[in-house]
């Protein structure tokens, strides 16, 4: 178990080092289709990552709603993302 927190634990570790490094640049967005979100009150959380990988550009909104949150697994064991990317 301690080894699975480590390991969530560094991914977390390395996405944010990642989006900080990324910064705000422009990209192309990763359409919603790539995503499996789920509706607050506020807008839509992001739980998982659906799409093809390389470089993922998450956008302010889906389906005409904010991205208020990401989960803290959505791109737990996706070997094939590049960077992630919030918009700004």
């Amino acid at each position: 178990m301690k080894k699975r927190v480590f390991e969530a634990g560094m991914l977390a570790a390395a996405l944010v080092f990642g989006l900080v490094l990324a910064g705000c640049g422009g990209g192309k967005m990763s359409p919603a289709t790539d995503f499996e979100i789920e509706a607050e009150e506020n807008g839509v959380v992001i739980v998982s990552y659906k799409g093809e990988g390389g470089a993922v550009f998450i956008p302010k909104t889906i389906d005409g709603k904010r991205v208020t949150a990401i989960d803290d697994y959505a791109f737990w064991g996706d070997a094939s993302l590049t960077s992630v990317t919030i918009q700004g």
